[in-house]
């Protein structure tokens, strides 16, 4: 094999170890209750109404835990859940405020 192939065999399989590795490393991303409560309470407790509307509550989401859309949706509807905020229409309010 000419030294040329050998390069772009090596060149091939790093990149493709390097795209394995990533997705296994955001495959394996947790998120604790404790810091999504924390987050939810540190974007919507200095707002005089105590809410934001959905957009920009998803974007804080996706600043903070630096995810993209689908996880900040995930982490939206998983705060829901968990009874750390309640969304009302487009508005997106802390639990106790309510």
């Amino acid at each position: 094999m000419p030294t040329q192939q050998v390069i772009t065999l090596v060149l091939i399989a790093v990149a493709v170890v390097f795209v394995i590795a990533v997705y296994v490393h955001n495959r394996n991303r947790k998120y604790t209750d404790a810091s999504l409560k924390k987050a939810c309470e540190e974007f919507l407790t200095d707002l005089p109404d105590h809410s934001l509307t959905r957009k920009a509550f998803l974007n804080a989401l996706k600043r903070n835990y630096n995810v993209g859309p689908k996880e900040a949706l995930f982490l939206l509807g998983h705060a829901k859940k968990k009874g750390f905020i309640t969304v009302d229409g487009d508005r997106v309010k802390l639990a106790e405020t309510i």
